[in-house]
């Protein structure tokens, strides 16, 4: 859909009337030939209540696109758009914390990663699932008892077969008591899995709108 087109236009007209629908089309829309006024209308949406445009303005910060670089800015956004149950601002948060963790070694800030992670999860992210298992796998996660539970869970959802995943457990003075552990959790984890309702929004709803979303 070209922006000069009469879809855009007669969205435009929709947008100055204050529908955040329109707005958000317009957003996506002028995403990637005109970023500052592709933020203005996903600001304007957001500030609607919509939490597309809250995760789509949320990155654009992150990135500088169309608005002036601030991560507090966007995280902020992504944190308001994931309390509100915005799947993909949760995976963002945790790669965002995951990444400030890698950089700055502090594992606060990796406890942020694996909080917003897990509870992707529990929305249906399987890929949260393996992300969790590369954040456990080295630097100041690491822990060998969670990547073999994120392991076997990462791998219970996508039914493949592997080696056993507790072996690294098997070496440990405990491997009595951490592989029933594990096992346990594993089946927790994976009982839990997409048990939270996801939240339908308007771009869920309508499957009709601009692919560059």
């Amino acid at each position: 859909m070209s922006s000069g087109s009469a879809r855009t236009e007669a969205y435009i007209a929709l947008a100055d009337q204050g529908d955040y629908r329109a707005q958000l089309r317009l957003g996506g829309i002028f995403r990637n030939s005109d970023p500052e006024k592709s933020a203005k209308y996903f600001k304007q949406a957001s500030d609607a209540g919509d939490i597309d445009a809250l995760y789509f303005l949320g990155v654009d910060y992150l990135n500088g696109n169309g608005v002036p670089q601030s991560r507090p800015d966007g995280i902020k956004m992504l944190q308001a758009a994931a309390n509100r149950g915005s799947v993909s601002s949760m995976e963002m948060l945790g790669g965002v914390f995951s990444r400030l963790c890698q950089n700055s070694r502090d594992k606060s800030d990796g406890g942020l990663a694996e909080q917003y992670y897990q509870s992707a999860f529990l929305h249906g992210s399987k890929a949260s699932a393996v992300l969790l298992w590369g954040l456990y796998a080295a630097g100041p996660m690491e822990d060998t008892y969670k990547h073999a539970v994120w392991s076997e869970v990462t791998h219970a959802l996508s039914s493949s077969s592997q080696r056993d995943p507790y072996s690294s457990l098997a070496v440990e003075q405990n491997a009595n008591e951490l592989v029933p552990k594990a096992k346990a959790e594993v089946i927790n984890w994976y009982a839990r899995f997409n048990s939270k309702p996801r939240v339908k929004t308007f771009l869920d709803l309508n499957r009709v709108y601009d692919k560059s979303l």
